[in-house]
């Protein structure tokens, strides 16, 4: 079962807001999830713009492949904790020339409650031995990107991207230590720059 609903106010005005929830429902294995989005959005004036964005969701029970031991295939229910912040900045230059930042964090804990050992006929049998398989995973993304339409259909691309991914077993940390722990692992810096012409064939060929 699922059952969502969202909102979404005027983007013409100064302030708006974008806002959502799902709440999903699996009987068979009491599989619970709640989901909610918040995305305020600024408009400062008619070039600059800015939106927040929030995104936490929990989900229960949680049930599916967790690894093998020896010959065996291991089943494990666990509660999943998943939060997204993500920060845009718009500012345009002019209506063909344009300045884009993102930043975005996410992050994932994966704490499992029970193991079960998959039997050939299909069913499970309860593990009483925590495996320590629970997972903590941290992802951190800062685009930079400036865009120019310098002719129709044609653009250039100046794009800088910094990433980093940080992933272990410590589940009992909170959302604050994940992040200040993240930004502070060793990040991949990318610069690309990307050139399109449109070339009308047409021309050409008459």
């Amino acid at each position: 079962y699922t059952y969502s609903g969202w909102i979404s106010t005027d983007y013409r005005r100064p302030f708006a807001i974008d806002a959502s929830f799902t709440y999903y429902r699996q009987p068979g294995f009491d599989n619970e999830m709640y989901s909610f989005n918040i995305e305020p959005i600024v408009r400062i004036n008619d070039k600059l713009n800015f939106s927040y964005e929030i995104t936490p969701s929990f989900e229960s029970n949680n049930t599916g492949w967790s690894g093998f031991m020896g010959d065996s295939v291991i089943i494990g229910a666990r509660g999943i904790w998943t939060a997204q912040q993500n920060l845009k900045l718009n500012y345009i230059f002019t209506p063909k020339m344009s300045l884009s930042l993102n930043f975005r964090h996410y992050w994932r804990s994966l704490r499992y409650n029970q193991y079960y050992n998959l039997e050939e006929d299909g069913t499970i049998e309860v593990i009483a031995e925590d495996l320590g398989n629970d997972v903590n995973f941290n992802t951190v993304n800062v685009d930079l990107k400036f865009s120019w339409w310098y002719a129709p259909g044609s653009e250039l691309v100046l794009l800088y991207r910094s990433s980093l991914i940080d992933s272990d077993n410590n589940v009992n940390s909170s959302y604050g230590e994940n992040f200040i722990q993240s930004i502070g692992m060793p990040s991949t810096h990318i610069f690309s720059i990307r050139l399109t012409y449109f070339l009308d064939y047409a021309i050409f060929a008459s």
